[in-house]
């Protein structure tokens, strides 16, 4: 059974680029060559504390700047950026973050990209929020990051352009398109590194985790209101496959037409065959001819093995018995307004996915008198909105 390692993130209470340093340490990431780097370029002190709130332990970034520089510049950021020993992977996701923050930010204050201020995001810190959080993401070596939906905020908040309502424009742009739970905080609890971080590595939302826990971290925020904490978990995720056995029966062929390859094809799968290639090439005496592969559950070989040479007339025929891992699959029926059409289903582990059957597809087409392309967006329109409100009524 395939497994994938989940980064799961409880975002009840916000999060931060220092709240999520925090819940990775308290998973007990290793930081100590960040951290290194980090002290010894930027001139500032790293600290990670035991921190206690509502009862519940965790950890606490502190990070003591020897001096503060709030109105830095993208180059600025840029520069300190190249000076710490990074991977190559790390400082180019650290780069590429930067840059889409400085975009969004120069959006807003109908600025050039190189002229914005960060203002309050603009000293070391916000380096070694990004550097910290997206390399411990990168040590925990996870496949994915799912996050549950987002509280809303109310209130305002000052930053260097003077008091906005919550969330602040920066943080409000990088959440487009993320899902809020409709529970509010009348505080700063995503800030703009936040909000960052989320849009940038998480790759689904789900209102909760899904697999075996291995681990958890919680990392605390500034704000002394309620719990301002986040809940990280690792997790190990089974992915819905299965082991099969199947034989693939293969012979080389020259001596057929396009029109004979064609009825084989047929023949074959409407023998029970689970699949038909031919793979066309030069043969002996430079004739055209190809490799004709037939694939066959195991109760199919001994009909499949005979139809093969009573349909090709082949003088032989190599056998295999393979192995095969697949996702487990299945077939739904959906009514729409064209008629009822059939659906191939499959399981992943974040979510279920579907194809419309092709000859469902080909039918609709034929019934609107349109092509294959709009009848399939047609379908994919209509099944898709009808999962949809099959998710909002569970």
């Amino acid at each position: 059974m395939a497994c994938k390692r989940v980064l799961f993130l409880d975002l009840s209470w916000g999060i931060s680029g220092d709240m999520l340093v925090s819940a990775l340490a308290d998973m007990e990431v290793d930081f100590s060559d960040l951290v290194s780097s980090l002290e010894q370029k930027l001139k500032v002190k790293i600290e990670f504390k035991n921190f206690s709130r509502e009862g519940v332990l965790g950890k606490k970034l502190e990070i003591r700047l020897a001096k503060t520089h709030k109105n830095r510049k993208l180059r600025d950021l840029l520069d300190l950026l190249s000076s710490l020993e990074l991977s190559p992977e790390l400082f180019t996701t650290v780069k590429e973050a930067l840059f889409k923050l400085a975009r969004i930010e120069a959006k807003i204050h109908s600025q050039k990209p190189e002229e914005v201020h960060f203002h309050e995001l603009g000293g070391e810190d916000i380096l070694v929020d990004l550097v910290l959080a997206l390399g411990g993401i990168e040590k925990l070596g996870v496949d994915k990051v799912m996050a549950s939906p987002l509280p809303w905020l109310q209130g305002e908040v000052e930053i260097g352009h003077g008091k906005v309502p919550l969330p602040a424009p920066a943080t409000l742009a990088l959440l487009q398109g993320k899902p809020f739970s409709g529970r509010f905080l009348e505080f700063e609890a995503i800030t703009p590194t936040g909000a960052l971080l989320l849009d940038w590595v998480v790759d689904g939302f789900s209102k909760a985790p899904q697999g075996t826990l291995l681990s958890q971290g919680v990392g605390f925020g500034t704000w002394d209101k309620g719990f301002n904490g986040l809940r990280c978990f690792l997790l190990e995720e089974e992915m819905a496959l299965e082991e099969e056995e199947v034989y693939l029966l293969e012979s080389n062929v020259d001596h057929l037409s396009g029109e004979e390859l064609g009825e084989v094809f047929n023949t074959f799968l409407q023998a029970g065959a689970l699949d038909v290639l031919f793979l066309p090439g030069l043969m002996k005496k430079n004739r055209p001819g190809g490799l004709l592969q037939v694939l066959c559950p195991p109760d199919k070989l001994a009909p499949i093995q005979s139809l093969f040479f009573k349909t090709t007339f082949t003088l032989g025929v190599r056998i295999r018995l393979e192995r095969r891992v697949v996702i487990k699959r299945w077939i739904e029926k959906v009514s729409t307004s064209y008629g009822e059409v059939r659906l191939k289903c499959f399981q992943l582990p974040d979510k279920k996915q579907w194809r419309i059957e092709a000859e469902d597809i080909k039918a609709v087409a034929r019934q609107e008198g349109c092509s294959f392309l709009e009848a399939k967006k047609l379908l994919e329109e209509e099944v898709g909105l009808y999962f949809f409100q099959q998710k909002m009524g569970s």
